[in-house]
């Protein structure tokens, strides 16, 4: 396995770890049931394409350090606040090649990468979208 993926399956799996901690926090749960709040019932909540998710098979989420949690997905990328959605695919965001979104990092300079299937390797930096392919490089898409 490559530096980049290795690096990418960590970062996935401390985001995935971070939001299940997260949301079983503001969901009142907790390992023991005699520590939640008697006033606050048990729930749990599945966010799905209903609820603004771009699909329903989520491959690979992150944390990025402005809070958002981003879910690569395989209609696209979706960024959640804790209350909406917002999805950025092909549809909406033309520099994406494909909407099979599987794997997401962050790097020091707050730049949020995505691995696509097909499409190649794209940045968001500062709001702007660019997209590596074969054809600046890349070995493969």
């Amino acid at each position: 396995m490559s530096f980049l993926a290795r690096h990418i399956c960590r970062k996935v799996s401390r985001a995935y770890l971070l939001l299940t901690i997260c949301l079983s926090a503001i969901a009142g749960t907790s390992a023991s049931p005699g520590a939640r709040s008697p006033n606050r019932p048990l729930t749990n909540r599945v966010w799905q394409t209903g609820n603004g998710l771009a699909h329903n098979n989520v491959s690979a989420i992150l944390q990025t350090r402005d809070g958002y949690v981003w879910l690569g997905t395989e209609g696209g990328l979706s960024r959640f606040n804790g209350v909406d959605f917002i999805t950025y695919s092909t549809d909406n965001t033309p520099v994406m090649k494909s909407n099979s979104v599987s794997a997401l990092a962050e790097t020091s300079d707050g730049s949020l990468w995505l691995g696509t299937s097909g499409g190649g390797l794209t940045r968001r930096q500062n709001g702007e979208w660019t997209t590596y392919t074969t054809q600046n490089g890349l070995a493969s898409d």
